[in-house]
């Protein structure tokens, strides 16, 4: 144990091996060293070690918390009849600024110091941050914030809005703390994961909110409750103290009632962020969107793409509503015109891999809900203190969770379920119930088969993949771990010492290009390439464009593109009974299932996109169109929104 400032004593974050430690290590492997040479290594394997506890003890970083609040309350059913706040609180910013005397609502993925934050899920009721993210302080600096629960925005913040469960859900209805009802039908889903931030801007409790996006959660949820939602360029604003789910999709965005306020929050919430958020560049401008989003659209071309409709579940009364509203903009000056882009159709299942592979990388590897030592790894590059907690996940509800055994994290098995224990200061899984689990072999955490199910396993000391009855897995290739060709199925393989795609039956995949794995190349420029027809992406100028159309990148001859934001027309009713009482749930989910189909391709890209109210339908429940624009050109995207919103009024 060692004694730390402001404390008693603290564990060693990691203890260096003892010389009978390093002979066992020197024994399994067959080297023959003498007890001299056994000693050197010991003693420069504890300086590594000691260096590893002098970093940890160093003060973690913090962002600034500038103005006093309240922790405030968990509303009662009569004052949050929609459930759109899971928090409330108020908290006064400046006096002055853009957005001084507005009430904003912060949705409860952000962190707000002092107040609750369980991202819709049990497991981190409970939890309260210590820092406001970057978001937070730049809207209560912006004027006399009134924050109402975690729903945030300038003037005064009033607190924290509902959201989904871990924020994946399209729909409103997987908080543990109830569904978000609609607020122009409460038998009506309100959208997700924003949807407590949609709600409260649609009921007029606040005038600002702000909302997270990985695949449609801003756009959704505004379309649905009839308000402008926009998801930004990728990177515009900081995500810095947010939950992280997949950084490559990870945005924030504002939500208000009108395009301008929704603009004029941009203003406020964008910029670099000193270094502390990677999806950031130093070079971003930040323009006055209010003022320079003005005027007609003379000259300025905005193409339908075609692939966002006719889906074969789609309804002709959203597409034709949609389609018809859009045409309008030709009255201010725009030429409307369909285009193609092929792609489009599936850039849903595109992002699904993304987004699955990210997620669970980043939840179950780098640790956003891992606890050692008392931190908590909290969205990139950020960790929270937990204060005078042992274990940072709890068991609750009987559900394993983990635990801290000796300062190292690690699963613990709760009820004979599978989960991470400690062996030998290595926390492996371990086999339970005949369940496949880590395991250590030979000193190193490996899977193992376990009733002939494929599962990690160490070859040359090396862990790989291995194949199990014909199904596709890493194996090593010349000492490479790397994907195979099974069955004609294309996968990672080794050319020339490196690990990449190829292309297989003719499906384009990653190739090696000089050594480099990369997307084919054209004309020296990495980018994907059309294979039978069907249009891919290019970089244009070292930014990544969206589409090509017969060798031409669509955003060079159109300016902004347009969808329908949700296709399914009628927004999903909770799930219903037949006759029998049976609850039909399974066909509620199939409609679930294809909610974002539309709007996951600007999260795989990064090009900002919005949703505009286009009408209403099916006695009075609205219809969103979604705009589209280039990288970092918000104020081309926000005069065609603009000028949409008062066409269709």
């Amino acid at each position: 144990m060692k004694k730390t400032e402001g404390s008693l004593y603290r564990a060693h974050a990691v203890s260096g091996p003892t010389l009978e430690h390093v002979t066992s290590i020197a024994n399994k492997h067959g080297l023959d060293i003498s007890e001299d040479d056994l000693k050197a290594y010991q003693k420069i394997m504890k300086e590594s070690c000691d260096a590893l506890c002098d970093v940890d003890l160093l003060p973690e970083p913090s962002l600034p918390t500038k103005y006093p609040r309240i922790p405030g309350y968990r509303p009662m059913p009569e004052e949050n009849v929609l459930n759109a706040w899971y928090w409330k609180t108020n908290i006064t910013g400046a006096e002055t600024g853009k957005i001084a005397g507005k009430k904003i609502a912060v949705k409860d993925n952000i962190a707000v110091a002092g107040v609750p934050m369980m991202v819709g899920c049990s497991a981190l009721e409970g939890y309260v941050p210590e820092f406001d993210a970057t978001v937070v302080t730049r809207l209560l600096d912006e004027g006399n914030v009134e924050l109402i629960g975690n729903c945030r925005l300038g003037g005064t913040v009033l607190g924290k809005s509902t959201c989904e469960s871990l924020c994946g859900s399209g729909a409103s209805f997987t908080c543990n703390k109830g569904p978000v009802l609609n607020f122009h039908n409460p038998l009506h889903d309100a959208g997700g994961s924003s949807g407590g931030s949609a709600t409260l801007v649609a009921s007029g409790e606040v005038d600002l909110a702000i909302g997270s996006d990985q695949g449609g959660s801003v756009r959704l949820p505004a379309s649905w409750c009839g308000v402008v939602g926009l998801k930004p360029t990728h990177g515009l604003v900081p995500y810095t103290g947010a939950m992280c789910f997949e950084a490559s999709v990870d945005h924030l965005g504002p939500m208000a009632s009108n395009v301008h306020d929704c603009a004029l929050m941009l203003e406020v919430l964008a910029g670099y962020d000193d270094g502390l958020d990677p999806r950031q560049t130093q070079d971003m401008v930040v323009p006055e969107y209010t003022t320079e989003m003005q005027g007609d659209l003379n000259g300025m071309k905005i193409g339908i793409v075609s692939e966002g409709f006719g889906w074969d579940d789609a309804d002709p009364k959203v597409e034709d509503l949609v389609r018809k509203s859009v045409e309008k903009l030709t009255k201010v000056g725009a030429t409307v015109t369909d285009i193609s882009v092929p792609l489009h159709k599936l850039s849903s299942v595109i992002w699904k891999q993304v987004y699955v592979e990210g997620f669970t990388d980043t939840v179950f590897k780098t640790g956003v809900f891992v606890c050692c030592n008392g931190c908590l790894w909290f969205g990139s590059n950020y960790i929270v203190t937990v204060e005078n907690v042992v274990a940072a996940f709890i068991v609750i509800d009987g559900v394993a969770a983990f635990i801290v055994i000796d300062a190292v994290a690690a699963f613990i098995v709760i009820d004979a379920v599978a989960a991470f224990i400690v062996i030998d200061a290595v926390a492996p899984f371990i086999v339970i119930d005949g369940v496949a689990a880590f395991i250590v072999i030979d000193g190193v955490a490996a899977f193992i088969v376990i009733d002939g199910v494929a599962a990690f396993i160490v070859i040359d000391g090396v862990a790989a993949f291995i194949v199990i009855d014909g199904v596709a897995a890493f194996i090593v290739i010349d000492g490479v771990a790397a994907y195979i060709v099974i069955d004609g199925v294309a996968a990672y393989i080794v050319i020339d010492g490196v690990a990449a795609f190829i292309v297989i039956d003719g499906v384009a995949a990653f190739i090696v290009i000089d050594g480099v794995a990369a997307f084919i190349v054209i004309d020296g420029v990495a980018a994907f390439i059309v294979i039978d027809g069907v249009a891919a992406f290019i970089v244009i100028d070292g930014v990544a464009a969206f589409i090509v159309i017969d060798g031409v990148a669509a955003f060079i001859v159109i300016d902004v593109v347009a969808v329908a934001v949700f296709i399914l027309g009628l927004i999903l009713q909770w799930p219903q009974t037949d006759q029998s009482g049976a609850h039909l749930f399974s066909k509620y989910l199939t409609r679930l299932g294809r909610i974002s189909v539309n709007t996951r391709c600007a999260n795989l890209t990064g090009h900002p996109a919005i949703s505009v109210n286009a009408g209403f339908l099916y006695d009075g429940l609205p219809v969103g169109a979604m705009f589209i624009g280039r990288h970092f050109e918000e104020v081309t995207l926000l005069k065609v929104a603009e000028n949409f919103e008062k066409l269709v009024g």
